[in-house]
């Protein structure tokens, strides 16, 4: 007997049988992205195989890609460069790479990430050698904190004040402070100030 899963997500492009030269959008906050033809691959369909996906997730996310599926076969002296998958951080290709080309003598390993809500992937396959592409999924993960501390009161030091997510102290101080302008200098003498350090979380 089988047994199988169901998954709720949208998918970008899959269906297509043949190899595009405009960039497929791929703008939904998670879906997910197949070589053309996957998984009834012919291998009649790559000549000039090279595809071009362009992945926007939510703002302030990052993406996030792991793959189900890779068979990216490859060849010459240079490694990945005829089939190959590159993935870069943005929408262009000036964009710098994340890690290295892919193709399986040189798989992924783990997932790949972006910095911000915006991944660039070329795909491509070698004509002679074909290959069964690839499958995967993407997802727009949101940044977290640095600290897991939930902002209070509570969280600042005797004497300190919490105001918007800061911990303040009031202190005599009878230091000048100078501010320069245009015209020359002023300087300011201050009885009292508020220290504001790093934010606490």
């Amino acid at each position: 007997m089988t047994s199988f899963t169901l998954t709720d997500l949208p998918g970008c492009q899959v269906g297509r049988t043949t190899f595009e030269t405009v960039p497929y959008l791929c703008n939904y906050p998670q879906a997910f992205i197949v070589s053309p033809g996957f998984p009834n691959f012919n291998p009649a369909d790559i000549i000039g195989s090279k595809s071009t996906y362009l992945i926007t997730t939510l703002p302030g996310t990052y993406v996030d890609v792991e793959f189900d599926f890779f068979d990216i076969p490859s060849s010459g002296i240079v490694r990945c460069r005829v089939g190959f998958l590159v993935a870069r951080d943005g929408m262009s290709l000036t964009d710098d790479e994340i890690g290295t080309p892919l193709c399986n003598d040189n798989p992924p390993i783990g997932p790949l990430q972006s910095s911000r809500n915006q991944l660039h992937i070329d795909f491509g396959l070698d004509p002679l050698l074909g290959g069964g592409g690839f499958a995967a999924r993407y997802v727009g993960r949101y940044f977290q904190p640095r600290r897991s501390v939930i902002p209070s009161s509570d969280s600042c030091n005797n004497e300190w004040y919490y105001f918007h997510q800061h911990c303040y102290r009031f202190f005599q101080s009878n230091e000048q402070v100078k501010l320069v302008d245009v015209g020359g200098s002023i300087l300011l003498n201050f009885s009292a100030i508020w220290v504001c350090p790093e934010s606490i979380y």
